[in-house]
């Protein structure tokens, strides 16, 4: 996911929402369904409808759209976790803007994935990302996505190992290994599998993180054959 220019949810904004409607649970337990989490928050929020990524209105978009989770990449710098793909200082939006903004506008119980771009930082990134998780109640619906196999977590963390060769050896591979529980696919359009991470198939079951690319969730039947790992 590539960074985009910032789309700031005001205060505004925040407290015409909390007058105007009821606080919005979005349940990951549902009895038979996999969770359908936005990837990238990705909505259409530029000037002639473009999509945009990694925003805080993209991400209150796609909770209101119906999604039950989210998913945004994220740089630490400087104590901070910044809503970018490749380099921290092309936004100004940081994960604890997000979380407060969301608890502000009434959405709790949806889940996260964070796509930790980092590689080096070791131990700080993954203290002070275990504490923003805890400060804003996120961290037991929360999974990180790590970029180097030598991190390890703190307790309690929800996470996954994941290195894309393809930057370093130009091969269409992707190399993953669960660092916890968690079955998941990132579908992109017509359901076409793109990533999987503990799914040798793309058949989901009750439990399992799908991330879809489209504004909104769409019904899942499941798709049949072997999910390849693939490189756009």
């Amino acid at each position: 996911m590539r960074g985009s220019a910032t789309t700031l949810v005001t205060p505004t904004d925040v407290h015409h929402k909390k007058q105007h409607h009821h606080r919005h649970h979005h349940s990951n337990s549902a009895a038979g369904h996999p969770h359908l989490w936005s990837h990238g928050c990705a909505q259409p929020l530029g000037p002639a409808g473009e999509i945009k990524e990694n925003t805080i209105q993209g991400c209150a978009t796609s909770l209101e759209n119906g999604y039950t989770g989210i998913e945004v990449d994220a740089i630490w710098h400087g104590g901070k976790f910044y809503m970018a793909h490749d380099a921290w200082d092309t936004t100004a939006e940081t994960l604890d803007k997000l979380l407060a903004q969301m608890q502000d506008a009434g959405h709790h119980g949806y889940g996260m994935w964070v796509d930790l771009k980092n590689k080096e930082g070791g131990d700080a990134v993954l203290r002070d990302l275990h504490h923003l998780l805890v400060k804003h109640d996120m961290l037991a619906t929360s999974i990180v996505e790590l970029n180097n196999y030598h991190w390890r977590p703190p307790d309690g963390m929800r996470f996954m190992y994941c290195y894309n060769y393809w930057k370093a050896t130009r091969e269409t591979s992707m190399n993953c290994r669960k660092g916890a529980e968690v079955n998941a696919a990132l579908l992109g359009p017509g359901q076409k599998p793109l990533y999987t991470w503990g799914m040798s198939r793309c058949k989901a079951r009750a439990g399992d993180v799908l991330l879809l690319t489209q504004p909104r969730p769409q019904t899942f039947s499941g798709c049949e054959g072997t999910a390849q790992p693939h490189h756009e």
